[in-house]
């Protein structure tokens, strides 16, 4: 299982929780900055293909307090290389469905009020150079008509059980 927060300021601004087993999972997540608050429920499979290959699609049903409108699911679909322990190259495209929201309700930070949810390929690279005690990420999120956002993150494994994540995120149309 798993449980994530960001706190903002003043108050829990998101959380996660997850469970996954076998190649099958479910998450959900809860989203409120203030102007916009929605809640998602994802179901998640995936396959080791070959030794160092796996791929995976998702499943997310996207909950918006814009009761009146119809919220869209939307369908990712990813692969991760890990040729070696030290070195993981993924990639996940998103939104290949191109889900449409009833009325145009819904809000893209980059890009204001919009009826679709366009795809976009998110693409990253994690290097544990002592082992798995200590990795550290690089992503890239790709988009049409946008600079690309970058993510730089980290985590280290105190003991088996207890981990600490940090991250730095920078995307130049959001202003982060």
């Amino acid at each position: 299982g798993l449980l994530h927060g960001t706190y903002w300021y003043d108050r829990f601004a998101e959380y996660t929780l997850g469970a996954a087993a076998k190649g099958i999972g479910f998450g959900y997540m809860h989203t409120d900055d203030g102007a916009f608050t929605s809640r998602n429920y994802t179901l998640g499979t995936a396959a080791k293909l070959a030794p160092g290959f796996s791929v995976g699609s998702t499943y997310t049903w996207h909950r918006t307090r814009f009761a009146e409108k119809r919220s869209p699911f939307t369908w990712d679909l990813g692969f991760m290389i890990r040729p070696d322990p030290s070195l993981s190259i993924a990639g996940v495209w998103k939104n290949v469905n191109r889900p449409e929201f009833s009325g145009g309700a819904g809000i893209d930070p980059g890009s204001g009020a919009v009826s679709r949810l366009e795809d976009y390929f998110v693409g990253g690279i994690s290097l544990r150079p002592f082992g798995e005690r200590l990795t550290l990420s690089g992503q890239a999120e790709i988009d049409k008509g946008r600079k690309p956002g970058w993510l730089f993150g980290g985590r280290i494994s105190l003991t088996p059980a207890i981990e600490i994540f940090g991250s730095y995120a920078r995307d130049a149309e959001w202003g982060g």
